[in-house]
């Protein structure tokens, strides 16, 4: 009840079967080549509905010589959405939001920033509840690559991937809402692309803002309604590259790890009939890298072992969507040594450099970074012991 306290937020109960019914087998067809197989069938029934789909991937392994190994697959998913995607039941929370419409229209109204505006931080109420008509996400996925091997110290790989998701479910966000509504009753983003009120998400985020028609609100957003939806697809494509080498030497092992992920294409689409939207750009609305990496070297001897690790994340668009931020690096190290069989210490610090996230003088509003990728932890040391009782060594 919201009588006592507030409003009252979502509870809701529903119950769910399963069965599947699936097998895999791996042939060695000649020396140098093997193939790979499953298949199975999972069925659902939820909300009063079956929901059942066959599912396989196929895969091939070509090996010409002992160090050499060239590999592709392809497969397919299936997924029933979560319960609590379902059977969710109403609720209202309250929330608030940056009323793009209200300082994008409004004479008065004169910022650089959309936290200095008047109608920022909107106080508004949000109605949200399951979805019962909740179509199961489904799934491709395609990957090929080379693995080079020549010796147990040495491996070198490249694999190219594209994943496809149809259906996908996830929340809808507020915050988009109001900037797609924005958008849709002005007939042009912020930055000037012009957009089509008729479009599928135009007529979605306006049908779902609730402004006050009369009174001193007038105008004003009284209530935002949420549901999970599914999402029309979702499609990424890129290439991983991995690198391994061991070194033995006279005063211990060197061991250098690196890998390294560029995504070549990341598209969206939320309803079928919209515009296809490509994540990795500045100002698509999504805060995403197009490179990842990571590297470590590792020094083991008698007992003791020392890894030096480091993280680089690429550019991310700034707050404003119109340019992007440099590079992050982050460092670690951990020493670690077994005093016996049984008992291990081991010193770890994070963020060994004392790095804050990277500046963006267009975030102007608390806390100043993308929270998605970034924290404002320094440097951290931990300092562990570990005995075991009795079984098997550490």
């Amino acid at each position: 009840t919201d009588y006592y306290y507030s409003w009252k937020d979502s509870d809701g109960a529903g119950k769910r079967s399963h069965g599947a019914l699936g097998g895999e087998l791996r042939v060695p067809v000649l020396n140098f080549l093997t193939l790979t197989g499953a298949a199975r069938y999972d069925t659902f029934g939820f909300g009063g509905r079956d929901v059942g789909k066959f599912t396989y991937n196929g895969g091939v392994e070509v090996r010409p010589t002992e160090s050499l190994l060239f590999r592709a697959a392809y497969g397919t998913a299936f997924r029933a959405p979560d319960l609590h995607y379902v059977f969710t039941g109403p609720g209202n929370v309250q929330s608030s939001v940056d009323d793009y419409f209200q300082c994008r229209t409004d004479p008065d109204e004169d910022y650089d920033d959309i936290s200095d505006c008047s109608y920022s931080g909107t106080g508004v109420v949000v109605n949200r509840n399951g979805n019962r008509n909740l179509a199961a996400e489904t799934g491709k996925t395609l990957t090929a690559g080379i693995v080079f091997s020549p010796s147990s110290r040495l491996h070198v790989s490249v694999d190219y991937f594209r994943v496809t998701l149809d259906n996908q479910v996830d929340d809808l966000s507020t915050n988009q809402i109001v900037r797609d509504e924005a958008d849709c009753r002005i007939g042009q983003t912020e930055n000037g692309a012009a957009v089509d009120i008729n479009s599928p998400t135009c007529q979605d985020a306006i049908a779902r803002v609730k402004r006050f028609t009369s009174g001193s609100l007038a105008g004003d957003i009284e209530a935002i309604r949420v549901n999970p939806i599914n999402i029309a697809r979702e499609r990424t494509s890129g290439i991983d590259v991995a690198f391994r080498g061991t070194l033995p030497t006279s005063f211990g092992e060197f061991t250098l790890s690196l890998a390294h992920s560029h995504v070549f294409k990341h598209s969206f689409q939320q309803y079928p009939g919209d515009p296809v939207i490509n994540k990795l750009a500045a100002d698509s609305g999504y805060y995403l890298p197009r490179d990842k990496s990571n590297g470590s070297i590792t020094w083991t001897s008698d007992g003791a072992q020392f890894t030096f690790s480091g993280t680089r994340l690429g550019k991310l668009p700034n707050f404003d969507e119109d340019a992007f931020i440099k590079a992050s690096y982050l460092f670690n190290a951990t020493l670690q040594y077994d005093f016996t069989d049984h008992m291990r210490g081991s010193l770890t610090v994070r963020n060994v450099f004392d790095k804050m996230p990277v500046k963006d003088p267009t975030w102007t509003s608390y806390p100043y970074y993308n929270t998605s990728w970034f924290d404002s932890v320094g440097r951290s040391v931990f300092l562990q012991l570990t005995y075991k009782l009795g079984g098997s060594a550490l």
